[in-house]
């Protein structure tokens, strides 16, 4: 999987993030490439904790 965004489109860390979101949004778990699926689980599991989903975790 390539993704491809140009240096000129990135102007402070809010669109790094945002980047990162759009591509995360089109991934397809599992791979074979298990550098993505590490990034792929730790970036759901973020989420999760940012969206109020910390309260799994105890039940």
């Amino acid at each position: 999987m390539k993704y491809k965004l140009n240096k000129s489109k990135i102007l402070k860390a809010d669109d790094i993030w945002n980047a990162v979101v759009d591509l995360m949004g089109e991934y397809k778990f599992p791979t074979e490439n298990q550098v993505a699926n590490k990034v792929y689980i730790v970036f759901d599991y973020y989420s999760e904790l940012e969206s109020g989903g910390h309260e799994k975790l105890f039940d």
